[in-house]
């Protein structure tokens, strides 16, 4: 198993077990000399520390929602917006709470969602959890039928 970086095509390779990021080092961070520095990454911020020439460490550290919203969007067969951009969005989850098995939501992360132009497919009452990064522009959604259900949103923003 690889430590908790690892070097590849210039990239460094930081990730613990709930975040990854790719961060580009200047040659060595510091050649040479120890110091410390921090790098701004979508996901949150990467603390890079060298304390010799020979040895660099990373440190992700995650932004931290400080608001949490719950919403609900009806079921439909024309398409709708799921939930709007927000550039604050840290994390985004979506539950299919359809009642009728047909009932297939299909999601795109843009504009105009529709049963064959789409990024997540969701069956009845199927869970979805955005990975990092997050993206934070429109998302919509259309569902296969029509019939009584939603598609629960949680959105935790910062």
């Amino acid at each position: 198993m690889p430590g908790p970086y690892e070097k590849k095509h210039g990239l460094q390779h930081v990730y613990d077990s709930t975040v990854l990021a790719w961060v580009r080092m200047a040659q060595p961070a510091v050649s040479g000399a120890a110091g410390s520095t921090q790098v701004s990454v979508s996901t949150g911020s990467v603390r890079v520390h060298q304390s010799t020439a020979a040895d660099l460490r990373a440190e992700v550290v995650p932004r931290r929602a400080s608001t949490v919203a719950r919403s609900s969007v009806t079921q439909s067969s024309t398409t709708v917006a799921v939930s709007a951009a927000s550039s604050g969005r840290v994390q985004w989850t979506c539950a299919n709470a359809s009642d009728t098995g047909a009932a297939v939501l299909y999601l795109k992360f843009g504009a105009t969602a529709s049963t064959s132009d789409y990024d997540v497919r969701l069956v009845r009452f199927a869970y979805y959890e955005m990975p990092a990064p997050i993206y934070t522009g429109q998302i919509d959604g259309i569902w296969k039928s029509t019939g009584v259900g939603f598609a629960r949103i949680c959105e935790w923003r910062d």
